[in-house]
């Protein structure tokens, strides 16, 4: 079995609001950013006394992730703060960047779905 250490990354474009082109990358999240994430996912989650899922707050949860594996042009992590403002589309389409990259699942769906 070969593996890296080196962790995955895919560049993207993005136009800001000034329609001026910027680099961002999203990479693949380290072991305890992974583990942050998930743990934030599952504190949201609600399971009924045989484990099924019976509810599930999803408020700012791929500004979390996104703040753990976007950066932009100078190597810099994207603040929630910014990404909170950004359109969702954008937001979203990033965000099943990184759940690919980080291995959650090929659908590119949080954990616990």
């Amino acid at each position: 079995m070969a593996l890296r250490l080196r962790r995955r990354e895919q560049v993207v474009d993005l136009e800001d609001e000034q329609g001026l082109p910027r680099r961002y990358v999203v990479r693949e999240m380290t072991g305890l950013e992974r583990d942050q994430f998930v743990q934030a996912t599952e504190a949201r989650t609600r399971r009924d006394p045989a484990g099924k899922v019976t509810s599930r707050t999803s408020e700012g949860l791929s500004q979390l992730l996104l703040s753990l594996a976007l950066r932009d042009e100078t190597g810099v992590a994207v603040a929630r703060a910014t990404l909170d403002g950004w359109p969702t589309t954008t937001v979203e389409a990033l965000a099943e960047v990184a759940l690919t990259l980080s291995g959650f699942r090929e659908d590119g769906a949080p954990p616990g779905n």
